[in-house]
């Protein structure tokens, strides 16, 4: 259950019909279907499509997640169960128990583990890390000296060129690094539901306009795994796409097919997404941060059988 669905031109009308999402297009005789339960993330991207509620809340009873995308490509807003685990009223007391301490050494390791697979990517583009390795080592409870912002601005420019910005209201590559991001986030946001905990409540992020605080956390060490994707996108085109083409797009959504390596195994990217919700699960009920991460945030290249897909 982990296809992407994006519907990304106007004029389409999506209804749920026997266990199916049905895509209608207005003058066509033909609807598509898609089975419900092959659905992982539906992407709406085209402003002139309508839904039913019907299809709605079929989504979120099979647990997928619909992400609908505003200016370039940056999610707007994202619907996902509001019952998600069997245990989730205990869960979210454990999440709001959470001391500070706790909190601040969770951000920690989050940051480090973001900073370790930043400098992997720059290894693998520049045949150098630009010394992320040691600041990863080097960010205190908390990150209070805030080593995650000075390692992005050792990271873009390496990694896009001199004059390359981060901006996310920007387009080129901009919006191919949102458009990534809108996928992990969305696939980060159905595991911290399935896993019972409450999206809105991050453990550094507290934007209270963000209803996704705690997803925005958890998606800081997968960020890099974007970045790869996009560098390798621009590589093959020899220079920064100047709109994101369907073709891009699918290559983009394909980032959930990736497969990563674990500390025992290997597995695709969504398998260590949820990971590192349930290490984050157990974290709150023993009080001691216990987080797993993807050993290598660079895609293992393997059609073996040592893969969990789960």
């Amino acid at each position: 259950m982990n296809r992407i669905i994006e519907i990304q031109n106007d004029g389409y009308y999506l209804s749920a019909a026997r266990g199916f999402m049905v895509i209608e297009k207005k003058g066509e005789t033909n609807a598509r279907k898609i089975p419900l339960t092959d659905i992982g993330v539906l992407i709406l991207s085209g402003v002139g499509c309508g839904l039913s509620t019907n299809l709605v809340m079929r989504l979120v009873e099979a647990g997928a997640g619909i992400v609908l995308c505003g200016a370039n490509y940056h999610p707007a807003a994202l619907i996902l169960p509001v019952e998600g685990h069997h245990e989730q009223t205990g869960r979210i007391r454990q999440q709001i128990g959470a001391s500070l301490p706790l909190r601040k050494r969770l951000w920690q390791t989050i940051v480090q583990s973001k900073i370790r697979h930043q400098a992997e990517i720059l290894s693998r583009w520049a045949g150098r890390d630009e010394g992320l390795m040691e600041l990863a080592r080097r960010v205190g409870s908390g990150d209070s000296d805030n080593k995650e912002a000075q390692a992005a601005r050792r990271y873009w420019p390496v990694l896009f060129g001199p004059t390359f910005r981060r901006n996310s209201k920007a387009g080129g590559t901009n919006a191919l690094l949102n458009y990534g991001y809108a996928i992990i986030r969305a696939q980060m946001a159905r595991s911290v539901a399935a896993c019972g905990l409450h999206p809105a409540l991050g453990i550094h992020h507290r934007n209270d306009a963000n209803p996704f605080c705690l997803v925005d956390d958890l998606m800081e060490p997968f960020r890099p795994l974007v970045d790869h994707c996009v560098r390798e996108i621009v590589e093959v085109r020899k220079e920064p796409p100047a709109e994101l083409t369907p073709d891009i797009k699918r290559e983009l959504a394909d980032v959930l097919g990736l497969l990563l390596k674990g500390k025992r195994d290997i597995a695709v990217a969504p398998t260590h997404i949820l990971r590192l919700c349930q290490s984050l699960v157990q974290s709150f009920a023993a009080k001691k941060e216990s987080l797993v991460f993807p050993a290598s945030i660079l895609p293992v290249v393997s059609g073996g059988n040592d893969a969990d897909d789960s």
